[in-house]
């Protein structure tokens, strides 16, 4: 995901939490119920290009449970201050 510099942060941690979000809903789609090494290392890779280190460690837990810790994190940062300092 191609991300612009012009865009503000916020808009952008948004953008890349919806893309875990996307990556997490195929594997639901896929029949898996927990996430998997490659899967974990995308989201990982995401999270820290969003800012937002992972909750805990991703591989082996629960699809349905990293779906929920990523909408609590979406939650966050859309509450978040316009101005806050990245």
């Amino acid at each position: 995901m191609q991300v612009s510099s012009a865009e503000p942060a916020a808009r952008q941690r948004i953008r890349l939490l919806d893309e875990c979000l996307n990556l997490v809903e195929s594997a639901i789609e896929a029949g898996r119920t927990r996430v998997n090494g490659e899967l974990a290392a995308q989201l990982g890779h995401l999270l820290e290009r969003a800012r937002t280190p992972p909750p805990s460690r991703l591989a082996g837990r629960l699809i349905e449970r990293v779906l929920d810790d990523l909408f609590l994190i979406q939650k966050r940062v859309m509450s978040e201050p316009a101005d806050r300092a990245y």
